[in-house]
């Protein structure tokens, strides 16, 4: 039985008040807008012993938990109409799409699925993302979202989802936290090492295009380029996406809690999708209280405390 929710602020009186512009935005102290996502976190109280996501979801879109529903902007899906809600069970439900596995006990592989279904049990939840599922989870939440920010191309946001980490093949995946869980040592919150890692991406852009066939370099060079440095709208509108479904992952993977440190990381990291794009912070506060939720549950199943 889903636990009951206080109201939260509506996704257009959010809208009201920040405004749809992401310069007024801009303006905005990132304590304003830090204090405004933990209010709505600290008021969607859910009273359950046995926190589950789906059951966290359901609980959050049965009472509609204050969010008005939205229509969309573009005439084309002039018949959408959702609200936050169901667009983080959205998210979080297609992001099972990864949990199914090709092959999977079919004739001739037998061997490979005992030994993946064991692997499976040995890490007891979702397994660790991948950079492939987690490229196509972006480009899949671009799909369904691109509306909320007027005036996007939505093939050309796509083809970023696509390409925005595909350079990770020859740099790695950078990890934005650190051991005290703080960013300041990585690119996450210190700029030198920001920069040094645009730097890396860029020289790596040079190496991954010579892989290419010549008369498609230039069209993924520019993707690519718009991707590191973040110079179009949909690109800061894909790097938000980025962020908020990292997030997203998080809430699924940790579904047994996590260490208060890597929460308040988490928080402050993914907060640059609503600094990013403002129509995202309805759905950013939602995330956030669910990890909250999960936390709280964790301590008490711990005996622990912040």
């Amino acid at each position: 039985m889903p636990g009951h929710l206080h109201a939260v602020p509506s996704r257009q009186s959010l809208l009201n008040q920040y405004g749809n512009a992401r310069e007024e935005a801009r303006c905005l102290s990132l304590e304003t807008l830090h204090a405004t996502i933990y209010s709505m976190g600290a008021d969607m109280t859910i009273t359950q012993s046995d926190i589950r996501i789906p059951d966290l979801v359901a609980s959050v879109a049965e009472s509609n938990g204050g969010l008005a529903p939205r229509r969309s902007t573009s005439d084309q899906d002039s018949s959408v109409d959702l609200s936050v809600t169901d667009e983080v069970r959205t998210i979080l439900w297609s992001a099972q799409l990864s949990s199914l596995r090709r092959f999977n006990w079919q004739p001739y592989w037998e061997d490979d699925s005992a030994a993946s279904d064991k692997a499976l049990q040995i890490e007891n939840s979702l397994p660790l993302e991948n950079v492939a599922e987690h490229s196509w989870k972006v480009a899949d939440m671009a799909m369904f979202l691109y509306h909320l920010v007027p005036n996007l191309n939505r093939s050309y946001c796509i083809e970023l989802a696509i390409l925005h980490d595909k350079l990770e093949l020859i740099t790695g995946d950078y990890s934005p936290i650190d051991d005290n869980a703080t960013g300041q040592t990585t690119h996450a919150f210190n700029d030198d090492r920001a920069m040094a890692k645009k730097a890396n991406e860029h020289g790596a852009l040079e190496r991954y295009l010579r892989l290419l066939p010549v008369p498609v370099r230039e069209y993924q060079r520019h993707i690519i380029e718009d991707a590191i440095d973040i110079r179009s709208e949909e690109a800061k509108f894909v790097n938000a996406l980025d962020k908020l479904s990292a997030l997203a992952y998080i809430v699924a993977k940790k579904d047994r809690g996590l260490r208060g440190e890597h929460l308040q990381f988490t928080k402050e990291y993914s907060r640059k999708a609503v600094l990013e794009c403002p129509q995202l912070l309805p759905h950013h506060a939602l995330l956030i209280s669910m990890l909250k939720q999960l936390e709280n549950s964790s301590l008490v199943a711990t005996g622990g405390s912040n």
